[in-house]
């Protein structure tokens, strides 16, 4: 899927995608004990 660059901290499980023109905005739900949502940019091929 590419490259994943976290924004923030963490990764969980993702609850949703938004594609962009060059770029795709995940939505996660963090694991254990990090609270929120954070993002992550996924660089597409």
């Amino acid at each position: 899927m590419g490259m994943v660059y976290p924004k923030g901290i963490g990764i969980g499980e993702v609850v949703e995608i938004e594609r962009k023109e060059v770029e795709m905005v995940v939505k996660v739900r963090p694991f254990e004990n990090m609270r929120g949502l954070e993002e992550v940019f996924i660089l597409t091929p």
